[in-house]
């Protein structure tokens, strides 16, 4: 479970999102997937390792004879009050002749945690919510890109940025902060990038610390660690 202490993250629960919700159709259309000539168990467990990825052993999983449901718990504490919730993953595959039809949805619950002073000590209130679906086709469309890259379907591996960015070209909407966010969200890459992918995905010199450390952890012969770090800020 996350625990943060921040002010600042009180702006992921002010609502300034759209009401737009998913129509079935679109639901329909991003929620499922048709897989073909790829093993049952294979791609069960690499649905697995794409939510790994995101947050590590924060995701629990409960098995199904035909998938699972992951389930990743979270806290934000916050000076006076406090939100915490369990987002929930539900991945289901069909067998049809020679085809697997992969299906997911993908929902969270969370509630808020508020103290007050009074009397003789003080006492909290919490406010619980019930679980509703993370509206949106973005957060369909890096899982399934990523599990193709799991499953080696494609060698470029989507990155978070990347999946913003068809956002802001209006390609794909809705609320990444479910697996993108990193107030709780770890998003480690996977370890079999190659060197052009993480000269892409590390791009920009806010990046470069993250860079050199999976550089020197899975490629440390490589000539990109003899990158000079970016010109400090102070420089002048």
């Amino acid at each position: 479970m996350k625990l943060l202490v921040s002010v600042l993250i009180i702006t992921l629960f002010v609502s300034c999102a759209s009401n737009r919700q998913l129509t079935r159709e679109e639901f329909l259309a991003v929620g499922q997937k048709t897989f073909k000539d790829v093993d049952k168990e294979k791609l069960i467990k690499a649905a697995q390792e794409v939510l790994t990825l995101c947050d590590g052993t924060d995701f629990q999983f409960s098995h199904t004879p035909n998938g699972f449901v992951g389930s990743r718990r979270w806290l934000i504490y916050m000076v006076l009050a406090a939100a915490m919730g369990t987002d929930f993953w539900y991945f289901n595959i069909e067998e049809k002749q020679n085809e697997l039809k992969a299906s997911l949805y993908v929902s969270t619950s969370s509630g808020n945690i508020g103290g007050y002073y009074g009397g003789n000590g003080a006492s909290t209130i919490t406010t619980p919510n019930q679980g509703f679906p993370i509206q949106g086709t973005a957060i369909y469309d890096i899982f399934w890109n990523r599990l193709d890259y799991m499953l080696g379907r494609t060698n470029q591996w989507m990155s978070c940025d990347d999946e913003l960015d068809k956002i802001r070209k209006g390609e794909t909407w809705g609320n990444l902060e479910n697996f993108c966010g990193g107030v709780t969200v770890n998003d480690d890459p996977p370890t079999n990038l190659t060197e052009s992918e993480v000269q892409r995905i590390f791009k920009g010199d806010h990046k470069y610390d993250a860079k050199m450390k999976y550089l020197r952890k899975y490629y440390p012969e490589s000539k990109l660690l003899q990158e000079p770090p970016p010109p400090s800020k102070n420089s002048y």
